[in-house]
């Protein structure tokens, strides 16, 4: 699988999952992207990339694994991190979560989670940070193939670590 569409699957997830949510509320909500937040740019082998799913995302030109920022701002919804979680787990084959711990994150309770499993049969390594502020959910998105995983990864927990809520 070439590398923008384990960026473009994954994205997918997130998107469903962060909007997956039931409300019984006879008129839909509109579901919004966030923009009070703020992020320095990844660096290093990172390029900019558009992503219609992601509301910013960058691939390596070394590995194509990729870092992204995907936001769901809902009124009517506001699923927990765990459901978050869940529904991320449930859409990827052969998952094994590596670790789940909650830490902080732009001053705010966040779910960070290490993942491994497969999409269309290639092998790859998720780390993500979820979290919630006023009815918007927020994840932080490290994906690539397991075997170049590691190699990028402090350029995505630098990104985190830069990462503002307005």
């Amino acid at each position: 699988m070439k590398p923008h569409l384990v960026l473009t699957s994954l994205a997918l997830i997130f998107t469903l999952a962060l909007t997956a949510c039931v409300s019984i509320d006879i008129n839909p909500s509109k579901v919004t992207k966030a923009d009070d937040y703020d992020y320095d740019s990844p660096g290093g082998p990172f390029d900019s990339i558009k992503a219609a799913e992601a509301d910013r995302a960058w691939q390596s030109d070394k590995t194509g694994n990729t870092i992204s920022i995907i936001t769901a701002c809902d009124k009517n919804s506001e699923p927990s991190l765990k459901t978050l979680e869940s529904d991320i787990l449930a859409a990827m084959t052969n998952t094994k979560v590596l670790s789940s711990i909650k830490v902080k994150l732009a001053n705010t309770d966040a779910l960070k989670t290490h993942v491994e499993g497969q999409v269309d049969g290639t092998a790859i390594q998720f780390l993500y940070y979820s979290l919630k502020r006023n009815n918007c959910s927020y994840s932080l998105n490290y994906v690539g193939r397991k075997s170049s995983f590691q190699s990028e990864i402090n350029f995505f927990e630098n990104f985190a670590k830069e990462f503002e809520l307005e």
